[in-house]
């Protein structure tokens, strides 16, 4: 009878195998995690930390963003390997079209950035420079 009960929890078990999510809706995999993860220098830096094996050792921002643009391209690379005739790209925003801000100290540079910046991100960059901020720091997520 244990046999039994044993089997039928193996088999229920493996059944339910084919209800897991498709690889299109799933997050991605712990070995693409870990491999964007080392990617970034995150692996290596957190495992020379005094505290790694007694606490969490958390990532930096920089090396976040690292991570999730690994993450990223590497399942848009998957996904149009998986279906080719669909665009995965997505459309490029439109430049913003603002005359440049010269009644406020720019910095080098700034002129030259100013008309490859979408309409959202020039509207940003000038509350920023009406604060006495520069237009770089308005362009750096908070």
């Amino acid at each position: 009878m244990r046999g039994m009960a044993g089997y039928w929890l193996v088999a229920a078990v493996l059944g339910f195998g084919g209800f897991s999510p498709s690889t299109a809706d799933a997050l991605p995999s712990y070995r693409l995690a870990a491999k964007c993860a080392d990617a970034s220098g995150f692996t290596a830096r957190a495992m020379k930390h005094p505290d790694y094996k007694f606490r969490k050792v958390h990532a930096t921002p920089k090396e976040l963003a690292f991570m999730n643009r690994c993450i990223d391209a590497t399942l848009e690379r998957r996904a149009s390997k998986a279906s080719p005739n669909r665009s995965t790209r997505s459309a490029k925003a439109a430049r913003g079209t603002l005359p440049v801000p010269n009644k406020f100290p720019l910095m080098s540079g700034d002129e030259v950035l100013w008309p490859r910046m979408t309409m959202a991100q020039q509207r940003r960059a000038l509350q920023f420079l009406q604060t006495g901020s520069t237009i770089l720091s308005s362009l750096q997520e908070d």
